[in-house]
Formats: structure tokens, sequence, C-alpha cells
């Protein structure tokens, strides 16, 4: 997976589902939310100096018992 700048373009729910990890630049108080997950149809109100990729798929689950 890519990181996307919201300049270069804004993701698409059909291609990427409800949510999206993002990065935003922050500064030094708040660079503990730098990443986050979001919905989708949000990323447009980032600012440039937002990046955003899918979230990766869950882990599979071990069907042991």
């Amino acid at each position: 997976m890519e990181w996307t700048n919201v300049k270069d373009g804004l993701p698409k729910k059909e291609e990427v589902g409800d949510k999206v990890m993002i990065h935003r630049k922050m500064n030094k108080a708040q660079s503990l939310n730098a990443y986050s997950v979001h919905d989708t149809t949000m990323v447009k109100y980032c600012d440039e100096d937002t990046y955003w990729m899918p979230l990766p798929p869950p882990p599979k689950r071990n069907n042991q018992s």
C-alpha cells in the first residue's frame, strides 16, 4: 500500500471501502494524532499536508479451539 497526498486524489469509497488511514503533519504537542482512521468521505476536508491509504485487510482468524 502506498500513501497518496490529498492534492493528488481523494479516496473513492467504492474502491477502498468506508474508512481510510490518514497521516497529517502535526505540531509536536499533537504528534500522537498524526495517524488516524477516518471515514472516506471526510478526507476531502483535509489540508494538502495530509496523506491517505486504504486500510490493510483484517488479520486472519485462527479457528483452533
